[in-house]
């Protein structure tokens, strides 16, 4: 872009979206680790 004489300082993704199985993963991730929390908060 310097070519064009372009700076860019700042970028704001609007939409993105992962692959079902990159999901799953974060989503089963999330729930090992509120799992403890949960038992803490409830006993």
């Amino acid at each position: 872009m310097a070519s064009y004489n372009l700076i860019v300082d700042d970028v704001s993704l609007v939409f993105f979206a992962f692959s079902p199985k990159f999901s799953a993963a974060i989503e089963s991730k999330q729930i090992v680790e509120q799992k403890p929390k949960q038992t803490e908060f409830i006993a």
